[in-house]
């Protein structure tokens, strides 16, 4: 695995915490979650509350300079109160050259969601 092909999942590639909850670690590469190539959704956040999601690389390679397509990047349906990125400089997440949304809130039974310090670099 080198972070520059895609290796897909069928299904939505997480469903639960994406990225390390301490904020100190959100500046290390290793605390950061490379999701792409995936046939659905990078991050699937569904059924959850007050869920982070910072500091991660999604939809593209290993560096975050060139595209590895999900098919969306973050999807939230039925979930309240998670927050994609965070205040701090390290907690921003690369979400990028997806081949639909970048970030896709849908809006029955999903309230109070926030997206923080969103950068394109694709």
């Amino acid at each position: 695995m080198t972070g520059k092909v895609g290796l897909s999942n069928t299904f939505e590639a997480s469903t639960l915490l994406v990225g390390h909850p301490a904020p100190h670690r959100w500046n290390s590469s290793h605390a950061r979650n490379l999701i792409s190539g995936n046939a659905r959704a990078g991050v699937l956040l569904t059924d959850t509350e007050g869920k982070p999601c910072p500091g991660n690389f999604i939809g593209t390679d290993i560096n975050g300079t060139s595209p590895l397509a999900n098919d969306v990047g973050v999807k939230i349906m039925g979930a309240v109160n998670n927050v994609i990125g965070g205040t701090e400089a390290g907690a921003r997440n690369v979400i990028s050259g997806n081949a639909f949304y970048g970030v896709f809130i849908a809006t029955e039974g999903t309230t109070g969601n926030t997206c923080r310090q969103l950068h394109r670099t694709i």
